[in-house]
């Protein structure tokens, strides 16, 4: 470990405690209390509108010029539930923005989990009042995943990727 990411790493543990009380607010939209129509309303001009496979409600994927605040973003979605109220944020960005996003989110909220090998992948999970906000960065891709979740949407989203998942092996084992 070289000096700079010992002292990084010193500054994050001496300072981690105090970001822990932050609210989500991707986008500008409050996890659990901003609504679709209320997304449509300030960020979703030219949104296209479909429905989430996982969460029954309305899922809009924004145009990235709705969005100039964040540089380089290259796709955004906002997820709703059945009730209307926003869930989920995935924001895709390049992978070269890795580190400048994991010092804006560490400033911001408690880190839970890092997973961060010497490949170019990382996983980092931060825990803010209203949501879980994970950054997927798969070593062998060009972009990264973050991705803002309610409370109850992290296991709602892998209860349905579980259930597509057991789907498909049985389709597949009737074909064998």
């Amino acid at each position: 470990m070289n000096r700079r990411s010992y002292l990084s790493l010193l500054a994050y543990v001496f300072f981690q405690s105090a970001s822990a009380q932050e609210v989500a607010a991707p986008l500008g939209l409050e996890l659990g209390k901003a609504t679709c129509k209320g997304a449509s309303a300030s960020v979703g001009q030219g949104a296209a509108r479909s429905q989430s496979a996982w969460s029954g409600g309305e899922l809009l994927t924004l145009s990235t010029q709705a969005v100039p605040e964040i540089q380089d973003l290259q796709k955004a979605y906002v997820v709703c539930n059945r009730a209307g109220a926003v869930i989920a944020v995935e924001l895709t960005l390049p992978k070269a923005k890795r580190e400048q996003t994991i010092a804006q989110l560490d400033r911001k909220y408690r880190s839970v989990q890092r997973d961060i090998p010497f490949v170019g992948s990382a996983f980092i999970s931060w825990r803010a009042k209203n949501a879980t906000i994970d950054l997927d960065a798969p070593h062998l891709d060009f972009s990264m995943y973050l991705t803002y979740l309610a409370p109850g949407a992290k296991a709602t989203y892998q209860a349905h990727v579980a259930a597509q998942r057991r789907a498909l092996e049985q389709k597949q084992a009737s074909k064998l």
